[in-house]
Parts: structure tokens; sequence; C-alpha cells
């Protein structure tokens, strides 16, 4: 995947939204006083994934375009048994090709957001006028809409992925004990490592000032990452990434779940903070499995700073090595696969509580 390209700015401009999904398909909860709450359900393609060499995934995209356009996506039904007093929707095209749907409803009544979840979730959104209190939860009661063959297909994946996650974990940790025998080869290390993200001088010179031993380390890391970073990738003949089928078998939400509350929260179970005002509910995917493993067997974790990274073309390798880097014995395969296994079942039970100020 990785040192394909000659130059390295051409490389980063390969690499920037290439960890995106093919699809990202969200869903914002605003809940106001009064048992009010204003729904946001947004599908987004990013264009770099339009025209896609796979032709499995280009006919996909397609598809997708057309139900966004003409309202057989999903939402639409979502929206219409929650019954809104008012809905609108906007799409966004880049060259004349539709790239975004954004849907969005007001309801006045507590169960439409029972009714927008029904189908997979049970949903409680309670409103005391008395005390100014509301509460959300969520009670997950099926998984994912996987096909009997997805979930087969990644079943088998999952075992083989975790060998390859097992090997990347095994990698990090020699090269991590290396470094705390000497600290000062970690910048270099890093920078050799994250090779694509910087400039052809600077990678050269911290070549020059690694040894044979630390470029092997670094390049056995180096391939080991490809192997784990595959599931976020489509491949030439798929229309899905590995880790966008795993959220098909074991996430029982529409889309990325956030929320908003008119008020203080006060009690909190299942969801995390977004830092933003919003609450999420954690995506069960193999990529947010493996990625909430981190310190259990390395930290930092390389491949996750890697996409961060990616991501937003921008490489904060100070913060990476003012990090304290730490390496147990790498689990194997069966061990890896149990926790991730783990990882991917839901919580019984998301609730958010909050109080205005009343």
């Amino acid at each position: 995947m990785r040192r394909l390209l000659p130059l390295a700015l051409l490389v980063l401009l390969a690499l920037v939204g290439c960890f995106e999904e093919p699809v990202e398909e969200s869903v914002h909860l605003d809940l106001g006083e009064g048992g009010a709450v204003e729904i946001t359900a947004r599908t987004r393609i990013p264009a770099i994934h339009l025209d896609s060499p796979s032709p499995r995934l280009d006919r996909r995209l397609r598809q997708r375009q057309k139900a966004m356009a003409e309202g057989w996506d999903g939402w639409p039904a979502r929206f219409a048994a929650a019954a809104p007093a008012a809905e609108e929707i906007t799409f966004r095209r880049d060259q004349g090709r539709l790239v975004e749907a954004v849907r969005q409803g007001s309801f006045t009544a507590p169960d439409a957001v029972e009714r927008f979840f029904a189908d997979r979730v049970t949903a409680r959104y309670l409103w005391d006028e008395e005390v100014g209190r509301g509460e959300l939860a969520f009670y997950p009661t099926v998984g994912g809409p996987a096909t009997g063959g997805e979930r087969q297909y990644v079943e088998r994946a999952l075992r083989d992925w975790s060998v390859s996650a097992a090997d990347y974990l095994a990698a990090v940790a020699a090269l991590y004990r290396h470094l705390e025998e000497f600290p000062g080869k970690s910048r270099p290390a890093f920078q050799v490592l994250f090779a694509d993200l910087l400039s052809d001088a600077d990678t050269e010179a911290a070549r020059l000032l690694l040894n044979d031993q630390e470029r092997r380390l670094v390049a056995e890391v180096s391939d080991a990452m490809d192997g784990l970073l595959a599931i976020l990738l489509v491949g030439d003949d798929a229309a899905f990434t590995l880790n966008e089928l795993s959220r098909r078998v074991y996430d029982p939400f529409p889309g990325e779940v956030t929320v908003s509350a008119a008020g203080a929260v006060t009690e909190v179970e299942g969801f995390v903070e977004r830092g933003d005002g919003r609450w999420a509910v954690p995506k069960r995917d193999l990529w947010t499995a493996f990625t909430a493993l981190e310190g259990r067997w390395v930290a930092p974790d390389p491949a996750r700073a890697y996409v961060a990274a990616s991501l937003a073309a921008d490489l904060d390798l100070d913060t990476l090595l003012a990090a304290d880097l730490t390496a147990a014995p790498a689990p194997t395969p069966t061990e890896l696969r149990e926790a991730l296994e783990a990882g991917l079942v839901p919580e019984p039970e998301y609730r958010l509580g909050w109080r205005t100020g009343n």
C-alpha cells in the first residue's frame, strides 16, 4: 500500500482520505426541552472513492447515489415512521456528482425516537417536565443487517486478520523494546516508519541515523502495518472494506449515533464523550475494537496514529514521541481474536440523563 509512489508529496496526496469509508452514515439527535427532538441523518460518499477501479464498488456507489437522490436509501422510511412535524433534505454535489445527502426532521413527541430506531434497537426517550429532567436509553435487540453470506465471510476473515494483527503487535513490541534501550533512536525510527507523511529529505536524513538492525525492525513494523490496515481499504474486486462488513455484522445502529442534550448531563452509561458537546455510541467494527486495545499490548499504537495523520493530512510526531513506549508480550492470534470479539459485542444498554436549569 505504501512506498509505491516515488515522491512523498504524491504519496501524501494519494493517502489523504484513503482511509475514509466509501459510504459514511451518521445520525445525530438534538434533544430539547419538553420532549422535543431534532434528528439529522447524513449519508456521505467521499469523492476519492468515485470512479473506483473496483467495478463492484463503483456499482455500489452508483446505486447508493441513486437511492439518495430518489429517497429509498433507508432514512426516509425511518423519518416517516417517526412522523416529523417538519422535514427537509439537502444535497451536495462534487463536479455534478452526488456526494452527500442530509435529511433533518423536527419531532415534538418523545416516542418519535422509539419509532425511528424500532427495527433494530429499542429506544426510550423520557422527559419529566416538573423537574426538567430528560433521559435517553438504547437497548440493542439484534445485530447488524448483514446477510448470511456476509456473516460467514467476516467470520473467516476475522481468523485471518487476527494473525496479521498479532504479527503487527509482535513487530511493534520488538521495535519498542529496542527503542527503550536506545531512546535517542525513537525520532528517526518513527520518521522512517511514517516516511510517506514527511518530506523525502527528512526521511533520508532519519534513515541514515539508523543502523541495519533498526532499519529491519522498522521495516517489519511497516510491512505488518500494511496487513493490519488492509481492512480499511477496498480490494480490487470488492464492494466493501472488511471493516464495513464487520460493522454490518455486529453494529445494530443504522449509522454512527451522536446525541446532544439541552442541559447538564448527569448520568452516562455506554456513551462516550466526543468533546464537542456531543455524546456518541461507539461503533462496533474491527478497527474500533482493535484501537480500543491500545495500551493492553503496545502503546502508543503507530497504526492508529498513522491512520489519524493520514485522514487529517497532518502528522503530530512530537505528541507521539512524548508518550512513553510500552510493550508487553504480543498475544497469540487466538488471544487477540477473543479480545476483538469481546469488543465487538454492543453494550446491553446506552443511557444518557440530563437536567435543564429549571
